[in-house]
């Protein structure tokens, strides 16, 4: 996913005025949520610690302010994040929606409910600890069970973005599959290969404007 690190770079890079690259992914995960799901009762997101947390961070915000119930799931509130995922966070906070630090119960979460997968997308990193990397995957893994749809950004948590393998071998992949996944910049061939191709749903496509971008990195 180099040339997507790439991309995300220059495009955030240009921006001069208007809203970060962040927000706009925020408010394209925001209008696919309402598109898919516009009667849900709440919206439940998860958030890891990274930029694709920051992007749900961000449409969390959005979906508040068109007035739908949003419950923010977060992974470890206290930890250091990149910096427009820590501004995103700060928004949340100013707006006063509900943040919890803990996973919800299974009566807590409707079916009619939609939950948002925010936690890794293609931000696959080495947790510091064991104890950090079995919490990462119950998060993970609990997060679709729940029996309400869920709409992955980028990638459902875990899928290698580059080879469709789920990349943490205690992952059950036939547990993690979401209904719809907002893939963000470019297509990811693991959402198109091996289990990403029944762990994704219906695939979902927003370069954030950033085509002309991409035929000048090619």
């Amino acid at each position: 996913m180099a040339q997507t690190r790439q991309l995300e770079h220059v495009a955030s890079a240009r921006i001069q005025n208007g809203p970060t690259l962040m927000s706009q992914a925020g408010l394209s995960v925001a209008k696919l949520a309402m598109a898919i799901k516009p009667f849900a009762p709440r919206h439940w997101i998860f958030c890891g610690p990274g930029n694709n947390g920051g992007d749900g961070l961000e449409a969390a915000t959005h979906l508040h302010q068109w007035g739908q119930e949003v419950r923010i799931v977060l992974w470890q509130p206290l930890s250091k994040r990149p910096s427009d995922a820590a501004n995103a966070l700060n928004k949340v906070k100013a707006l006063g929606l509900s943040i919890q630090e803990t996973l919800p119960t299974q009566l807590e979460v409707g079916p009619k409910d939609l939950c948002i997968d925010a936690m890794l997308g293609i931000g696959l990193r080495s947790s510091t600890t064991e104890d950090d990397a079995q919490a990462m995957r119950s998060w993970i893994q609990n997060i679709y069970p729940f029996g309400a749809d869920v709409l992955a950004v980028d990638t459902p948590s875990g899928l290698n973005a580059n080879t469709g393998q789920f990349q943490n071998t205690k992952m059950v992949p036939q547990d993690i599959q979401a209904q719809h996944t907002l893939q963000l910049l470019t297509a990811k061939p693991g959402c198109m290969t091996a289990h990403g191709r029944d762990a994704c749903g219906t695939l979902w496509l927003d370069t954030l404007g950033s085509e002309d971008l991409q035929q000048s990195l090619k």
